[in-house]
């Protein structure tokens, strides 16, 4: 199983990214334009079972970010086959 957060933009700054309360990853969420549907995060695999996702606005951003704020236009969350690909 995998989870995939995307969607940039001028204004959007730094997100940290916990899965079952573990260790968080930063994501910039900066683009020089608004972008729909761009993967911005994946996750390292994960066991076949319930998983909490979540998503913290750091109030920081990058040099170039006009703003902080953090938003997502999708999450896709893939389950793996019995063969060991995405399905």
């Amino acid at each position: 199983m995998g989870v995939g957060i995307d969607q940039p933009g001028q204004d959007h700054g730094i997100a940290a990214l916990s899965i079952d309360d573990g260790r968080e990853t930063l994501v910039d969420c900066y683009s020089d334009q608004k972008r729909d549907r761009v993967l911005l995060y994946a996750s390292p695999e994960l066991a076949d079972r319930r998983h909490t996702l979540r998503v913290r606005v750091t109030g920081e951003k990058s040099t170039c970010a006009k703003g902080t704020r953090v938003t997502a236009d999708s999450v896709l969350v893939t389950r793996s086959s019995p063969g060991g690909g995405a399905g």
